[in-house]
């Protein structure tokens, strides 16, 4: 399978090997690209593991719930949508050395998080060839990067927080 979901409490959604994901909430597992999960959320792509289509998004659903994603991997996509999309009700934390790329109109990464804090370690590239760079944008969110950081003509992220 490309994609699994397992266990509860938290909930891991795993791509464990290379797929092209399919613009879709839950009708075509194990290739949909949307996953939105009442529980705390494990993500993770595994090393050398490539996602293409319209990338991934993951959601949490429930106030206080985490979201953690580790990028071992790559996705690499040419679409509107982000190469990969995080969202929730709780904290949320990126990490990695995987790489992002989107060739089309949309950001690399965005990370929303309504009730909680980013915490985002960026430790592979992330590209977005559309327009002007994107660039993070933090509000009450904390942020760390490790290895030197690319050019800003190659970092795109996307991050926020929000008040309900």
């Amino acid at each position: 399978m490309a994609i699994t979901v397992t266990g509860s409490n938290p909930t891991v959604v795993t791509v464990v090997s290379a797929t092209v994901t399919t613009d879709t909430l839950g009708t075509n597992p194990p290739n949909d690209r949307s996953y939105a999960i009442a529980d705390d959320v494990v993500g993770i792509i595994n090393p050398g593991v490539a996602v293409g289509g319209f990338g991934l998004e993951i959601q949490t659903l429930g106030n206080g719930r985490s979201l953690t994603f580790t990028n071992n991997g790559f996705i690499n996509i040419d679409q509107a949508s982000e190469a990969l999309l995080l969202t929730g009700n709780g904290p949320i934390t990126y990490a990695g050395p995987g790489t992002l790329t989107n060739g089309g109109s949309g950001a690399a990464l965005t990370i929303q998080t309504f009730q909680g804090t980013a915490d985002v370690t960026v430790g592979g590239d992330l590209t977005a060839s559309s327009g002007l760079p994107r660039t993070s944008r933090l509000s009450t969110a904390s942020r760390s990067r490790s290895p030197p950081e690319p050019s800003s003509a190659t970092r795109s992220a996307t991050t926020s927080t929000r008040s309900r």
